[in-house]
């Protein structure tokens, strides 16, 4: 059993509850090859996530210098 039959396995019921609806009709020009979903197992912490802080600082005081 490879190592990536064991994740889909595990998460088997999470995909499924997460797996989009599809409504093609007989005109569509492409259909989907595969559609997936990503499932992440661990926290980490996010680098852009702490970047929003610092942007709202600088547009608040950027609004306000701009109503002054």
């Amino acid at each position: 059993m490879s190592k990536y039959s064991i994740i889909q396995t595990k998460h088997w019921e999470t995909a499924l509850r997460a797996a989009p609806l599809l409504y093609l009709d007989s005109n569509e020009p492409f259909l989907p090859i595969r559609v997936g979903v990503t499932i992440f197992e661990d926290s980490a912490h996010s680098t852009s996530r702490s970047e929003i802080p610092g942007r709202l600082k600088m547009l608040l005081a950027n609004l306000r210098a701009s109503t002054q």
